[in-house]
C-alpha cells in the first residue's frame, strides 16, 4: 500500500526566539547527497550529510561569523563552515577525528606530495614483490599476489588472485608451498591493547588483543616498512608532506587488516 509523504514538521523549543522559529520553520527537506571529495579521504564514524550542515550555515549565519562544533567529529562543520567563508572553533576529544579534521583543511603541495609516492614506490615495491611472489601456473615464473583470501578459522591461505608480469596472465590460484615467503625479522613497532567496549566485545572474544593481531605477518611488515619509510624521507619532502602520507597510509589500513572481507560475486 501506497502512503502519502507527510508533511515535514520540524520540533521546535517553545523558549526559542521568534526569529529563529520562522528560520526553522522553512527549512523544510533538505535533500542529502553523497560525501565529496574531503569526507572520502578518511573514515570517520557517523559522518553527517555535508549539504544539511551547508543549508543550516548558509541558513543561520553570515559570512565571518563564528561557529563552534564542540562535538566535531569528521569535519562537515569546519569543512562547510570554511566552504561558506565562516570562522569556525572544531573541537572533539578523539585524537583521529582530529587528525582527520586538520587534513581536510590544511594545503597540501601536490607536486611534492606525488614526488614522495614515486620515491616510496622505488624503495618499497621491491619488497613488495619478494614477500608477495607466487608461483604463476602458467608458466612457472614469478607473479604477484594481488590478494589473498584466508580461512577464518585456521589462518591459512586457500585462495590467491595474481598477475603474472611475464607471461601476462591472471586469476585465482590455490597457494602452494613456497608461494607469499613471511619476512624474515620485523621492524620495532609498539604493542598496543585493544580496549573493551561494545565494537571491541567480539574481536576480544576471538582472541584478538592486540591491534597487531588484525594484521597478517606480511601485511604489518608492510605497514611498518612504509611508515619508516615516510618517515626517514628527506629533503625537498617537509613535514607536511610527511604528515598527509601518514594520513594516506592511515586511510588504507583497513584494507590491509584481516578486517577487510571478500564476496564472491
Amino acid at each position: 500500500m501506497l502512503h502519502e509523504p507527510q508533511e515535514y514538521k520540524p520540533i521546535i523549543s517553545a523558549e526559542a526566539p521568534e526569529e529563529l522559529k520562522e528560520k526553522i520553520g522553512k527549512l523544510g527537506v533538505i535533500e542529502t547527497s553523497v560525501h565529496t571529495p574531503p569526507y572520502t579521504m578518511h573514515k570517520f564514524w557517523a559522518r553527517r550529510p555535508w549539504r544539511v550542515f551547508r543549508e543550516l550555515i548558509t541558513r543561520f549565519t553570515k559570512p565571518g561569523d563564528i561557529i563552534l562544533d564542540p562535538f566535531a567529529g569528521g569535519g562537515v562543520t569546519l569543512v562547510e563552515g570554511l566552504i561558506a567563508r565562516r570562522r569556525v572553533i572544531a573541537v572533539d576529544l578523539n585524537p583521529l577525528a582530529v587528525k582527520i579534521m586538520k587534513h581536510e583543511v590544511k594545503p597540501l603541495n601536490m607536486g611534492l606530495y606525488k614526488g614522495a609516492l614515486k620515491r616510496l614506490a622505488e624503495v618499497i615495491e621491491p619488497v613488495a614483490s619478494e614477500i608477495y611472489a607466487v608461483r604463476c601456473p602458467h608458466c612457472g615464473g614469478k607473479a604477484m599476489a594481488i590478494w589473498t583470501e584466508y580461512d577464518s578459522t585456521s589462518n591459512k591461505p586457500i585462495r590467491i588472485y595474481y598477475e603474472c608480469p611475464i607471461c601476462g596472465s591472471k586469476g585465482i590460484k590455490k597457494p602452494e608451498p613456497g608461494d607469499l615467503p613471511e619476512p624474515q625479522s620485523m621492524p620495532q613497532f609498539r604493542r598496543v591493547q585493544i580496549p573493551i567496549g561494545d565494537k571491541t566485545s567480539d574481536l576480544l572474544k576471538r582472541g584478538i588483543r592486540f591491534f597487531d593481531q588484525l594484521y597478517t605477518k606480511r601485511n604489518l611488515y608492510m605497514v611498518l616498512r612504509l611508515k619508516e619509510e615516510i618517515e626517514r624521507l628527506g629533503d625537498p619532502f617537509d613535514e607536511d608532506v610527511k604528515s598527509f602520507l601518514l594520513f594516506t597510509l592511515s586511510s588504507t589500513l583497513k584494507w590491509a587488516s584481516k578486517m577487510s572481507t571478500y564476496e564472491d560475486p
